[in-house]
């Protein structure tokens, strides 16, 4: 590996008791993982789709997006807006939707995976985290 590398997260989720969990999560992960490592780490969380969107940077690794947004948006229409401009950013769709029409729609759109909330979505997104962190490490 040459030089510094840097792993961007955002987290799109409306609910700001679960997006404060979800982003405090991540960063006590982040900071395990940092010791001994040429990676910075950059987290950006947003609660609002419009945020989201004037804000989301093109570099960002992975966009965890929760799937029933504000203002009837939902997962499928960030799904699509991220692939207009990153086509690398691994897209994952955090849901407690039922549905699975719309999941595969999701899926159909460019997402990378989809992750049910539950009492494993934080060990589940860790893993993809420090998958993305060996990739870099490499």
């Amino acid at each position: 590996m040459s030089g510094n590398q840097i792993l961007r997260i955002v987290i799109l989720e409306d609910n700001l008791f679960y997006n404060k969990l979800f982003s405090r999560k991540i960063e006590q992960l982040v900071e395990k993982h940092k010791v001994g490592k040429n990676i910075s780490f950059v987290l950006d969380s947003f609660n609002n789709y419009s945020e989201f969107l004037n804000n989301f940077n093109k570099e960002t690794n992975i966009a965890f997006v929760d799937f029933n947004l504000d203002n009837n948006f939902s997962g499928i229409d960030v799904i699509k807006d991220i692939r207009n401009v990153s086509f690398d950013c691994t897209v994952i769709i955090i849901s407690d939707a039922k549905n699975n029409y719309n999941l595969y729609h999701c899926l159909y759109e460019g997402a990378s995976g989809i992750v049910l909330k539950n009492d494993t979505t934080f060990d589940l997104c860790s893993y993809l985290i420090e998958e993305q962190i060996k990739r870099l490490a490499i």
